[in-house]
């Protein structure tokens, strides 16, 4: 399908997510260099009739000129809600998924997935439709993104063979939040204490970020002056089971049971020794960049990504040991001064990953895409 439009670059981003500022960050240099990007919004209210009307809608954008389709996140595809995620629904989800990839392709537009994660935290499709789901995708995709090279090496041990690929690493979160408060201001607002060391876990609480392994192995190393600080809400009842107890019976672990606004965030990372980041599974961490972007050290199973961090900035453990997580806290806490001064390299590690290169470089690979 030719466009009147096809000497011009213009990509079509599918989902737009608002909570992160991820493809802000990427997506704006781009739009400097004039090139068109636009997202794949609602049809409708709707989220149900609106699985049936994305083929149109691509259509509609091809018409209008996009020549490149970039997917980040599969779950997008289909509503989070019972009636599609647990029910014979999910079949039809997953038939208005491959539908909606082979519109793209047979519209004339370039399909590219970035591999966040190689298989996603938790299913979006039931039974082997989660597999085969992702390898329509990478067979179907014309360029596949991992940001490292362990994520790609997971993509291609995993079984999948994409037709190309490229290792563009995720950006820095520098400026994406304020950061102004320092560490006294910070504790006096959350009514923390000056001397203790604290450990952080923030964001929401899902099974796959390791909460109750953390909680476990923070009881066999707690002392007077340690606390433990979460914060973010959770929707699994074990877990929340898990967390209620925990909070109940020891003084020194503290859940703030609340989503936390982005203007908040600089408190939370201000008030923290160490950030804590005990995934049961993970390809990339956007997480641990936000931390080293607060000047945090992490600790952090050496999995994925993170496991390729440089040990003055990332304390890493074998996840595979049950007392691994354990025995890293132990270590932190027997190099206090080491952590504390961990922060300046953390955040220069992290100053790194500019998004104004991040941004060429996922250029560049569009622009390779359409000379072929």
């Amino acid at each position: 399908m030719k466009s009147p439009h096809s000497h011009a670059l213009s990509v079509l981003v599918f989902p737009e997510d608002k909570n992160n500022p991820y493809q802000q960050m990427l997506y704006e240099p781009m739009k400097k260099e004039g090139i068109k990007i636009s997202y794949l919004g609602h049809a409708t209210s709707s989220a149900s009739i609106n699985v049936f009307l994305r083929p149109f809608q691509i259509i509609a954008y091809r018409i209008r000129g996009v020549r490149i389709v970039h997917i980040h996140w599969v779950n997008a595809f289909v509503p989070a809600m019972y009636l599609w995620r647990e029910t014979p629904f999910n079949i039809i989800a997953y038939i208005m998924y491959v539908i909606t990839l082979m519109t793209i392709h047979f519209s004339g537009c370039k399909i590219v997935w970035t591999a966040h994660n190689v298989l996603p935290h938790e299913p979006v499709f039931k039974g082997n439709r989660e597999l085969r789901a992702r390898q329509f995708l990478v067979t179907i995709a014309d360029l596949v993104i991992t940001h490292s090279e362990s994520g790609l090496t997971t993509l291609l041990s995993s079984g999948f063979s994409p037709k190309n690929h490229v290792v563009i690493p995720h950006g820095n979160y520098i400026g994406a939040y304020a950061n102004t408060i320092d560490r006294s201001h910070a504790r006096e607002q959350l009514n923390l204490s000056s001397n203790a060391f604290i450990f952080l876990f923030l964001g929401q609480i899902r099974d796959y970020k390791g909460v109750d392994l953390l909680l476990e192995s923070y009881t066999h190393v707690r002392t007077p002056e340690t606390i433990l600080l979460i914060a973010g809400t959770c929707k699994d009842a074990r877990l929340r089971d898990i967390l209620s107890t925990a909070t109940t019976s020891d003084s020194s672990i503290i859940w703030h049971d609340i989503f936390i606004p982005d203007s908040d965030l600089q408190y939370y990372f201000s008030a923290s020794d160490i950030v804590v980041l005990p995934f049961k599974k993970i390809t990339t961490s956007g997480s641990a960049l936000l931390s080293l972007s607060f000047g945090k050290a992490v600790i952090t199973p050496n999995i994925g990504d993170v496991a390729s961090l440089p040990t003055s900035i990332a304390y890493t453990y074998n996840p595979n040991d049950i007392d691994g997580l354990r025995n890293i806290l132990t270590d932190v806490l027997n190099q206090k001064e080491k952590v504390h001064k961990s922060g300046n390299a953390a955040r220069i590690y992290a100053e790194t990953f500019s998004w104004n290169d991040i941004a060429h470089m996922t250029k560049k690979a569009y622009k390779s895409l359409l000379l072929k």
